[in-house]
């Protein structure tokens, strides 16, 4: 239920540190999704911090004429509504990329929502659909042995291990930065003191050589920001998303 059932027991659980919750971006997503929500995702939490990014690749299939984002972006205003994009289900970070994408652009591609990303990969490679934004980890086997092209990178620098993938920023596409988060949250009026706490801890943790090395093996970027830094955010991503969500009428049914 995107997250919303381990939300909603966070939110209403004991403000003394001991429940958390561990969750992705769609945590400032649902609201601009659901008309009916038991809980605030800012208001009845207290942000810990975001101890992970991973941005998303925007890959194709390999019989689309395109080998770079401005072609790319050429083909779609040559040809509107004719391409299609295929994502994990409406509303997921792999959907709305491919619509902030069409907003930044201003152009007309049609969305295929799946139940899941395997069988949306299986149909970019075999020429179905023509392409998606999905992570490294998920589509990085698949563009090393030649079965799906990458463009570009939602990441505001090029990753290290994908030294040869472009940014869209560096095209010229700045507000195409973007991708799956993920953070801590306790319940809402718990004590400064344990916040602080918790922050260090995971902070810690998320420093470590093994868990940051795990962290970009898997196609991420460690963060572990401020409290204040992961609130600030929070609420300028959970803006960021109610826009392009009503731009592109999007439904979650």
């Amino acid at each position: 239920a995107s997250g919303m059932i381990g939300a909603e027991q966070v939110a209403k659980s004991a403000p003394d540190g001991y429940t958390l919750l561990a969750n992705s971006s769609i945590h400032v997503i649902v609201p601009s999704l659901f008309t009916k929500m038991t809980y605030d995702p800012v208001r009845d939490f207290a942000p810990i911090t975001v101890a992970s990014s991973s941005p998303l690749m925007l890959v194709v299939t390999p019989a689309l004429p395109v080998k770079n984002i401005k072609g790319f972006i050429a083909l779609a205003k040559a040809r509107p509504g004719d391409l299609s994009f295929g994502s994990s289900g409406s509303g997921s970070s792999t959907h709305l990329t491919a619509e902030l994408l069409k907003s930044v652009t201003g152009t007309n591609m049609v969305h295929v929502p799946y139940k899941g990303q395997g069988q949306a990969i299986t149909d970019v490679i075999t020429g179905q659909i023509q392409f998606m934004f999905n992570s490294p980890s998920a589509v990085g086997e698949f563009i090393k042995a030649g079965r799906l092209r990458t463009l570009g990178i939602t990441s505001e620098k090029r990753l290290p291990q994908w030294p040869e993938v472009p940014t869209f920023v560096e095209t010229g596409f700045k507000d195409m930065t973007t991708g799956s988060w993920y953070g801590f949250w306790a319940p809402a009026k718990t004590p400064a003191a344990v916040v602080t706490r918790l922050h260090s801890e995971i902070v810690r943790i998320v420093n470590l050589p093994d868990v940051r090395q795990r962290i970009i093996d898997m196609g991420g970027e460690p963060i572990a920001n401020s409290s204040a830094d992961f609130d600030a955010f929070q609420k300028a991503e959970l803006a960021r998303w109610a826009k392009i969500v009503k731009q592109a009428n999007i439904e979650v049914k």
